[in-house]
């Protein structure tokens, strides 16, 4: 061992190495030669446990922001295709524009009660939703509502039908169809020959720290935007 350019005088050496007789005397040997003494404690675990509760009280040091759980689950409403295996006796309806079936009302879950969330760190997470319309529509102005949900329940429900208002938060959000910007605008033909439609993605995002926080963005334009407590 070298001790060059130190102005160390003492080394006290605990933990399971300092109870190793022979590291204990190689490193006292090493360190004689510059003048350096070394020392150890009776029960060489004490200074780990002691510095470990002075970790845990704060003392000496700034305290961390302890990890907190999710108290609620955190999510949106939306149409699904209808799945078999999912969905069972669920009541459906045709999709007016491909004619799909569909589960109307169907809650997606993005961010769960229990989930951790560590200090310095938000929870994120995100949904696309197939968002369909005319020309016309657009061109008077008209919106497209989008609902979003948070629930303390342990078992959240599937389809907002189930979902007590007076006791969840639910929140119904405009977005006006104007401001879907046009470059991410599609056009699809029906599939019976009808006029054509239009269809865009419309992603939601649900960040969850000291507040959650729900985004509709079309790509980089953000259409709308919520805010609602822990």
């Amino acid at each position: 061992m070298k001790w060059e350019r130190t102005h160390l005088k003492n080394i006290f050496l605990s933990g399971g190495f300092a109870q190793n007789e022979y590291l204990f005397r190689e490193v006292t040997k090493s360190a004689a030669e510059d003048g350096i003494e070394v020392h150890r404690a009776d029960d060489c675990w004490s200074g780990v446990v002691k510095g470990a509760i002075l970790r845990c009280v704060g003392i000496g040091m700034d305290a961390l922001d302890k990890a907190e759980t999710c108290p609620r689950h955190y999510g949106i409403c939306t149409s699904q295709e209808y799945a078999n295996w999912r969905d069972g006796n669920m009541r459906t309806i045709a999709d007016g524009f491909d004619g799909r079936r569909m589960v109307p009302e169907q809650l997606i879950w993005l961010i769960h009660k229990g989930d951790i969330i560590i200090p310095g760190k938000l929870i994120d997470s995100t949904f696309d939703i197939q968002c369909k319309f005319t020309r016309r529509h657009r061109e008077l102005g008209e919106i497209v509502q989008m609902i979003v949900a948070a629930t303390a329940m342990e078992r959240a429900p599937s389809n907002l039908s189930r979902l007590q208002a007076d006791q969840n938060e639910v929140v119904r959000l405009d977005i006006r169809l104007a401001d879907i910007p046009q470059r991410h605008i599609q056009v699809q033909d029906r599939p019976d020959g009808g006029s054509p439609f239009l269809k865009a993605t419309i992603t939601v995002e649900i960040q969850v720290y000291k507040e959650v926080v729900f985004i509709f963005k079309c790509g980089h334009s953000v259409l709308s935007r919520h805010k609602m407590t822990l």
